[in-house]
């Protein structure tokens, strides 16, 4: 399955859970499932991977760290140095990160408020 049915069938399904949830007390789930025409087995399947995809953007949210799963794809965002783009000389990378065939040098130069947007700007991308 490509990445955007994935995404679409996610949110469907988030959608159905969120409907579940809100059913009337006196209604149990499986019964709930039978009036809406949905095989059990699929809804638990779903419910699995939208449980898995909050706790993923919780926990992502929580720590800001980039949480990364076998769907992600990984995409271009431009990061400016204090609201420059234009090109700087920057002194020899001290440290590089490389990922999924992704590579960033990252300078002595560079500073602590950089390296946040850097990692929120991945965080975001895709």
């Amino acid at each position: 399955m490509d990445q955007i049915t994935h995404e679409m069938r996610l949110k469907n399904w988030t959608h159905v859970v969120e409907e579940c949830n809100n059913r009337p007390q006196d209604v149990t789930v499986k019964q709930w499932l039978a009036d809406n025409g949905i095989n059990e087995k699929v809804y638990y399947y779903w419910l699995r991977r939208v449980r898995q995809a909050a706790y993923n953007q919780m926990k992502s949210e929580q720590t800001g760290e980039l949480v990364v799963t076998p769907n992600n794809k990984v995409s271009y965002a431009e990061i400016t140095l204090n609201g420059n783009t234009s090109s700087r000389t920057l002194n020899a990378p001290v440290a590089a990160i490389s990922a999924g065939g992704i590579s960033i040098d990252i300078s002595e130069q560079a500073t602590e408020e950089f390296l946040i947007r850097l990692m929120r700007a991945m965080k975001h991308a895709g």
